[in-house]
């Protein structure tokens, strides 16, 4: 018997930072219709948005997942480009559309989380401002964070706790797949006894640039069943755009349904951590 926590990390509701750099890029380039098209393309559907195909999927399989909200805060620099990823196109939790969204999931049994914003892991008053700013849309309270890039250092988990946070989901690779350190079951921090720390196994991307993505997969299913585990999986909900992000999609729910045939328990991120914590 092993658990499933599946989970995606919202950072991008909107293409806009894709088109706006790669804007930047062509006309500096001189390639002038080709960066046209990029802002014409700006005023084009939500290619990032997949909340709703993503969730009606994840409804026929029977599984729910946690989803991390952004709210990211980072002032624009213009001449520094490698700001313009975490501070263009962002979008805000407030939005209306969004916050409609954030409610139908939390109604209909899916968990919402913060996705913790660029420079939030070293400072308290963020993450308060964030887990506060969430709380106002769900009217109650949130219990989880994954930081974004998984941004972590020595003090985060003692700011998140302070914060009012009950777990954190941000200890994992941020370039490799696997259970870091072989930590196969959620953990508390040392002098943190009461403060759950949820090891990330699989990212997306990660997966996705290995030559053979199923082997690794299955080989992960079979070590997270073999030792009990809880396999934590991570996937954007922008890859569900399978236009842009070819076989994103179909491997996600390929995991999904292995697991299912080795009998894995699946729960949400909180779920999970509301089951196993007197046992940290």
């Amino acid at each position: 018997m092993f658990y499933v926590c599946l989970s995606h990390d919202v950072d991008h509701l909107y293409k806009t930072h894709q088109y706006y750099s790669h804007f930047v890029k062509y006309l500096l380039q001189g390639q002038l219709g080709s960066a046209a098209h990029q802002i014409q393309s700006i005023f084009l559907k939500d290619h990032y948005w997949c909340l709703e195909q993503l969730v009606e999927e994840e409804r026929k399989l029977g599984v729910t997942s946690t989803f991390y909200f952004l709210n990211e805060t980072l002032p624009f620099r213009l001449f520094y480009p490698p700001n313009w990823r975490l501070s263009v196109g962002r979008y805000s939790i407030f939005d209306s559309r969004i916050k409609e969204s954030i409610r139908y999931l939390d109604a209909n049994g899916w968990e919402i989380g913060v996705h913790g914003s660029f420079n939030s892991y070293k400072d308290e008053n963020l993450l308060l401002e964030e887990k506060k700013g969430l709380e106002q849309i769900l009217g109650h309270s949130v219990d989880g964070i994954r930081q974004h890039f998984l941004n972590l250092n020595g003090q985060t988990w003692k700011l998140q706790k302070a914060a009012g946070f009950k777990y954190d989901a941000s200890y994992g690779y941020t370039n490799d797949v696997g259970f870091k350190e072989k930590k196969y079951h959620a953990f508390c921090a040392e002098q943190l006894e009461d403060y759950p720390i949820v090891p990330l196994a699989v990212m997306d991307f990660c997966l996705m640039a290995k030559p053979d993505p199923w082997k690794v997969a299955t080989d992960l299913i079979a070590e997270a069943e073999t030792n009990k585990a809880c396999l934590v999986i991570n996937w954007h909900q922008r890859t569900f755009n399978e236009k842009e992000f070819p076989g994103y999609g179909d491997l996600y729910f390929r995991i999904v349904r292995k697991c299912q045939e080795r009998k894995a328990i699946f729960l949400n991120v909180g779920q999970y951590v509301e089951r196993i914590k007197n046992n940290l």
